[in-house]
Formats: structure tokens, sequence, C-alpha cells
């Protein structure tokens, strides 16, 4: 199985969510779908102070590679969908970062992103999402942030919907556009179904096609 590594939604987690964790001491920090674990590596090297740190993902194989590479003591890191590691543990986080795959599937099958790797996202590219703020009350402190990327090739008013339905203070970073590798163009008449019906959002511009990826930090 492939492993994610750094690339700009990791960037923009790492920049947003060191942040929050900031802003107070003696922090339960949650990352769900760590890859390699370079946001929790980020978070670790640049914290002002002490703060526990919990990572999984789904691959075995990166959460070996996560406790090779970080040598932190108030590390746990497991392998496991989503919340399933945690779930024996009956501890609550301060912050909790997602970064499961949520991007629409028919485009992750096609994409040179998910090569090897678990996409299971469904047509809107939001099902882990979904199962994930099912259970968040679960895990996450009353007054903890629950950080996320948001990247418009999944349903962007479906996932709008859903954040509003569960906290009351949404704040969204800077939005970065970027174009879509090749392949998107090649296989376009696969893809403009999706356009359509709103399950992404892009745009054609000098002859490419331009999404966005941007952080939701949300809190109650």
């Amino acid at each position: 199985m492939s492993i994610f590594t750094e690339n700009l939604t990791s960037k923009l987690l790492q920049q947003n969510s060191i942040k929050i964790l900031n802003l107070k001491k003696d922090n339960n920090v949650l990352e769900l779908g760590c890859g390699n674990g370079n946001i929790t590596k980020y978070l670790i090297d640049h914290q002002k102070y002490d703060n526990n740190f919990f990572c999984s993902d789904i691959s075995l194989e990166a959460i070996e590679i996560v406790k090779k590479n970080i040598n932190y003591p108030k590390l746990v890191a497991r392998s496991g969908s989503m919340f399933e590691p945690w779930k024996s543990d009956n501890l609550k986080y301060d912050v909790i970062i997602s970064d499961v795959s949520s991007i629409s599937e028919p485009i992750a099958e096609k994409s040179p992103w998910y090569s090897g790797v678990i996409s299971d996202c469904g047509l809107d590219g939001l099902k882990n999402v979904k199962i994930i703020l099912k259970d968040l009350k679960k895990f996450l402190k009353n007054d903890g942030y629950f950080i996320l990327p948001i990247i418009s090739l999944c349903n962007l008013n479906i996932l709008n919907e859903l954040l509003k339905n569960n906290f009351i203070n949404i704040s969204y970073s800077e939005q970065i556009n970027w174009p879509i590798p090749e392949f998107f163009k090649n296989n376009i008449n696969n893809f403009q179904n999706l356009i359509d019906t709103n399950q992404i959002s892009v745009e054609y511009k000098f002859g490419a096609y331009l999404a966005f990826t941007c952080v939701a930090i949300c809190s109650n």
C-alpha cells in the first residue's frame, strides 16, 4: 500500500494547526489519516509547549514509518481506520486533525495520488468525513478544535452543511488555487457530470482545470 507524503494539503494543515496548538499548554492532539506523519512531526517541531500526540493511519506500513521517523516520548501511533484505534482509551482530545481521503471517488480512481492507496470516499468525496463527524463528539473535548482540509474536488455544498450542523464556529484559511494534473483534462468526459451536478467545483482557465484547497477550523 502506498503512503501519503507531504503535499499542499498537509502544508496548509501544518500552518493552520500550529496556530491553534500554541494557544494553550498540555493539549492532546489526534491526527487521523497521518500518512508518513509529516503533519504531526511539524507540530512537534514547532510547538511552544510539550503536548501529547496521537496519530493513526489505515496503513500499518505508514505507522511503522512514523515510529521510525519521529522520536518523541509523548507520541502514540497506531494503525486502524479513523477512530477505531482509539475507542478503548476513553480519552478526549483538544485538537483533532483529519487528513483522511476526501475527494470524489471517480477522480481518486483515475488520479496518480491514490495509486496503491485506499480511497473509498463515495461520489461526493465525503464518506470518510461523515463517519468522523458521526463519532466526533465522543472524542473531541467541548472546547476542542476540529481541523480539516477543504478540497474543491468534493461536494462543497454538502460539506458546508455538515460543518454548519456540527459546529457553531467555523473559520477558513485562504484558498489556494492549483492546476489539476493532466489526467483530469484527459478524462473530462468521465468527470463532466461531476461538475454539472456540483459534486466537485473546478474552474477552467488558460487551458487548465483549477481546483482549490483551504483549511477549516471548527469549534463550539
